[in-house]
């Protein structure tokens, strides 16, 4: 089991029960994710009893994102890189890496495209706006969004929704 808290006396922790005996945690840069990486028992194919390594993914709210099965008996060290689209699991003698393919987060309002991502140099959330229908190519202008979680559209109108880090 896992206990997540905002801080110290913390009257709601996140408590998150993976079913596997933990050997690593690793949160990503943006604080969106904690990987979760240990072993759990298992059969194979003969119904012999067997160890497998996993790495489960959730949210910072003990949602269950995606679970990850690793070759190995153990995995003994997980590290991410600066992007957030990276890990490396160590495993028994082995290192293998894996890339994140996250969810991205866009919409299409007439002739402007809008996505979300991340701007890998100053680990910023940064919105674009793309005009598709522009004259001399493409007009883009970017914006700066903290906190960016979900950009929606419909019709004339685009709804963008961010994390208040102040009050969070």
């Amino acid at each position: 089991r896992v206990m997540v808290s905002r801080n110290v006396d913390d009257p709601n922790p996140v408590l998150i029960d993976t079913r596997m005996q933990l050997t690593q945690c690793h949160w990503n840069v943006t604080g969106t994710v904690l990987a979760l990486a240990g072993t759990e028992e298992g059969r194979d194919g003969n119904g012999d009893k067997r160890r497998i390594s996993k790495v489960q993914f959730y949210t910072p709210w003990g949602y269950h994102l995606r679970t990850l099965k690793v070759p190995g008996e153990r995995i003994s060290g997980i590290s991410g890189d600066g992007s957030g689209l990276r890990l490396a699991l160590a495993v028994d003698a082995y290192i293998y890496f894996a890339n994140i393919r996250p969810d991205h987060v866009w919409c299409h309002i007439q002739s402007t495209l809008i996505y979300g991502f991340i701007r890998s140099e100053k680990r910023l959330h940064c919105v674009s706006f793309v005009e598709t229908l522009a004259g001399d190519g493409m007009e883009r202008r970017n914006v700066y969004v903290p906190g960016l979680r979900h950009i929606k559209g419909a019709g004339d109108h685009a709804l963008i929704i961010a994390l208040d880090h102040k009050s969070a």
